[in-house]
């Protein structure tokens, strides 16, 4: 039949390769043949790391760096193929570094080989500057977005993704807040900064873990014990994160502040709001689905 004769073909037929070669670019998610970085292939589909479909190689790097990566390089004509984990360093040091930047400090870096597919990552000593940090990132995006919200002007891409990554209201606690006083400067932008820093690495480490899971079928039963290396290694990365937020939730009742008092700015404001402010609002329920009140 058609279906033995592939079998056979792409098996011990000696075309696997040209097979793989030929099937449409357009399916590489899904066609096992495709070498894969789990991690990497996971940021390049992200808005926030990649707003406009252009990568951010260095804070991209960074994270890798943090989270580590699986990659995958699937048997060929004459190879069996092999998975290859990348135990990253959920240390509270890589992670503030990651987060802030590391000054003068030196720190050991996945840097990829091809910004494209980064299937051969090497170790590479440098600092992180405090712009190419996250919360840099995100404290700069946070201020545009409270901007726009006044001006009523569209968002970039980036700032797309970030309020469809993060798990809280932000949107929204940046529109209310704005209404209250009257397009003035928001509320604790520091704790809001911080809390959506964390969400972003929380919503990176799930969706890494999504991507890998989609894939686990495809793993032999000699690539289980590296992938769990790696998950294991992402479930640290993630213990490391609650234990910031537990810091941050103690220095002034962060989130739960922003949303009483979002709340209660609310409903004093709903009667008064100029039509942009009111659309904006509008919005805001609208993509604060994973957060909303």
């Amino acid at each position: 039949s058609d279906w033995a004769r592939g079998r056979q073909q792409c098996g011990t037929g000696g075309q696997r390769a040209s097979t793989v070669a030929a099937a449409s670019a357009e399916f590489n998610d899904v066609n096992t043949g495709v070498p894969v970085n789990f991690t990497w292939e996971a940021l390049k589909k992200n808005k926030f790391f990649a707003p406009g479909g252009t990568i951010d190689v260095e804070l991209a790097e960074y994270v890798m760096t943090v989270v580590g990566t699986v990659i995958v390089m699937p048997a060929e004509d004459s190879s069996p193929g092999k998975v290859t984990p990348f135990v990253g360093d959920g240390g509270s040091t890589l992670i503030t570094a990651l987060l802030d930047g590391t000054g003068s400090q030196t720190i050991s870096v996945l840097k990829c080989d091809t910004t494209d597919k980064c299937l051969n990552p090497t170790s590479e000593t440098r600092t992180i500057s405090p712009s190419a940090a996250i919360r840099p990132k995100v404290r700069a995006m946070v201020v545009a977005i409270a901007g726009k919200v006044v001006t009523d002007q569209p968002l970039s891409a980036a700032e797309q993704g970030l309020l469809q990554m993060v798990t809280i209201p932000l949107y929204k606690i940046l529109t209310v807040q704005a209404a209250y006083s009257r397009g003035g400067q928001a509320g604790d932008v520091d704790s809001l900064v911080e809390m959506a820093s964390l969400s972003l690495m929380f919503a990176i480490t799930d969706q890494l873990i999504g991507e890998v899971g989609k894939s686990k079928s495809t793993f032999q039963r000699g690539d289980a014990e590296s992938i769990k290396l790696w998950s294991d290694n992402v479930e640290n990365v993630r213990s490391g994160l609650r234990q910031r937020e537990q810091l941050v939730n103690q220095r002034g009742q962060t989130l739960l502040t922003w949303i009483q008092s979002t709340q209660f700015f609310e409903r004093q404001i709903q009667a008064n709001l100029t039509p942009s402010l009111s659309a904006s609002l509008d919005w805001s329920r609208a993509v604060s689905g994973r957060g909303s009140f």
